[in-house]
């Protein structure tokens, strides 16, 4: 009996003291992932080391978690993530007071400097443009970015240009272990609403000529018929005796005459600006469509420029 009291009693005991395990603080996970981070490099696998002190440094961000992040960035060549984290560093440490790893955070940053690539993005033809946004492979550049030298990764980057009212322009540049540069070209209108934009001198001369060709058709149409009115009363005044005796008849021949050599030169002219205005509106530098319209005392032109 006493033997199973006894039992009971241990039983209960180790019941009471399971307590169950404490949740690790942001910190502690931080010391944890960094001690894996620095035996996965030395052991040079820095590939899988660098996440480690990624997270580490999320977690609990400090001057030392940085800088051996900056060392694994070297070495699995993302020199440009490196050179910047090794100045950062140098910055803080310079603030804290800590000069030995001031110096050594500098001194790997230039040992960096004349290796890490670097892409200048040139404005200079669209200085002035309102509105303009740069962007670097999506992030939008400050002013004080453009127009020199920062450093990238080596690789491809993209350069996205937009600005209101115009075309939007973008370009691939391939960076390696030397400077690149891209150049933004002016840029170039948006078209109007409708796909509309201004004509050109031509088309507009075009337009011109063109009218007037129409104009003068319409005049020898008139004068044709006015022609063939005057013949018809003539004919009919004097059916069969040429001179005409009577007066009223030969005006009206006279008449006739007179209309039908208007509208013959009429016809001619504007059938000659109608050809001219064809040749002025298609051999202009930009192509387009347009519909002419002929109404009483007027002339449409509608289409798309």
């Amino acid at each position: 009996m006493n033997l199973r009291w006894t039992c009971a009693a241990a039983f209960a005991l180790c019941v009471v003291n399971i307590r169950p395990a404490a949740a690790q603080t942001p910190e502690q996970q931080a010391d944890k992932l960094f001690n894996e981070g620095k035996a996965l490099a030395e052991a040079g696998k820095w590939a899988d080391a660098c996440p480690k002190f990624e997270q580490s440094q999320k977690l609990d961000p400090g001057v030392g978690t940085e800088f051996n992040l900056a060392d694994c960035y070297e070495h699995i060549g993302r020199l440009a993530a490196a050179y910047k984290m090794y100045r950062e560093v140098a910055n803080i440490a310079r603030a804290t007071g800590k000069s030995e790893r001031e110096t050594l955070a500098r001194q790997r940053a230039q040992a960096l400097d004349a290796r890490v690539p670097r892409l200048t993005i040139t404005t200079a033809q669209v200085t002035g443009t309102p509105g303009l946004v740069v962007r670097l492979d999506g992030d939008v550049q400050a002013a004080d970015a453009l127009d020199k030298a920062q450093v990238v990764e080596a690789g491809q980057h993209t350069v996205d240009v937009s600005a209101p009212g115009k075309q939007p322009w973008s370009s691939t540049v391939a960076v390696n272990d030397r400077a690149a540069s891209v150049e933004i070209p002016g840029l170039t209108d948006t078209p109007q609403a409708g796909g509309s934009r201004p004509l050109g001198g031509q088309r507009i001369a075009a337009i011109g000529v063109g009218a007037a060709g129409v104009v003068a058709v319409g005049v020898g149409a008139v004068f044709g018929a006015l022609s063939i009115t005057h013949n018809s009363s003539a004919s009919t005044e004097c059916p069969k005796s040429l001179p005409c005796t009577s007066q009223k008849g030969s005006d009206d021949w006279h008449s006739a005459v007179v209309d039908g050599n208007i509208s013959t030169v009429a016809f001619v002219a504007g059938g000659v600006l109608l050809a001219g205005a064809a040749v002025l509106w298609f051999t202009a530098p930009s192509a387009s469509s347009v519909r002419v319209g002929v109404g009483p005392g007027s002339v449409g032109v509608a289409g798309a420029f």
